[in-house]
């Protein structure tokens, strides 16, 4: 892809555990010029469907994210300015790239018209899980054992109950410019992503 304008945002789609996080910290760090933000740190801010189960039966509408703050933030940014950090307070911009976690991809309306260049990466629900489960068994060693135990039982009963179907059906890999098999390495997705925007 190549862009005449003076920013480019990319965004980075994934099911939780499909790698969109560390994929998203190894392609800024491989721009240089470049800065990130994560769709997560704007939770507090962020509208979501009540039920989840009751919102994929009735269609799925991921419009149903209202994001104010995280699009105006990606607006901002892709037009060559700066904002605040939601996550740190740091002064985020102005940069050549934006490399913007988007597990919404371009099916969130809102969202879609502010990325450039969307990447999906395609990971299978198996490995997905068990990134997971580690990740939380690394942070139940450091942190709050029972609490993050907890919570991994918790996504474990979820992922039963109807997650799992939820995460099968994608629409952010649908609507991207380049999906990406989520068990290469880090490297090797990361340089896809450049070849793609390059």
């Amino acid at each position: 892809m190549s862009s005449s304008r003076e920013t480019v945002v990319i965004g980075i789609s994934a099911v939780s555990g499909g790698g969109k996080t560390a994929l998203t910290l190894k392609v800024t760090e491989l721009l240089g010029d470049a800065v990130t933000i994560h769709f997560d740190d704007y939770d507090d801010s962020t509208i979501h469907p009540e039920n989840l189960r009751e919102w994929f039966d009735a269609g799925a509408d991921y419009n149903a994210w209202k994001t104010p703050v995280f699009t105006e933030h990606l607006r901002l940014l892709r037009a060559g300015g700066s904002v605040s950090s939601v996550g740190s307070g740091i002064e985020v911009g102005p940069a050549r790239y934006v490399v913007a976690d988007a597990p919404l991809g371009r099916a969130h309306a809102a969202s879609a018209t502010l990325i450039d260049f969307m990447v999906y990466v395609d990971t299978p629900l198996d490995v997905a899980m068990a990134r997971r489960i580690l990740r939380d068994l690394e942070r139940a060693r450091e942190e709050d054992a029972i609490a993050h135990l907890d919570d991994l039982r918790s996504d474990l009963i979820g992922h039963l109950n109807g997650a799992r179907e939820i995460y099968a059906h994608q629409q952010a890999a649908a609507t991207s410019d380049l999906v990406l098999d989520g068990q290469l390495s880090l490297d090797e997705l990361a340089q896809a992503v450049l070849a793609g925007v390059s």
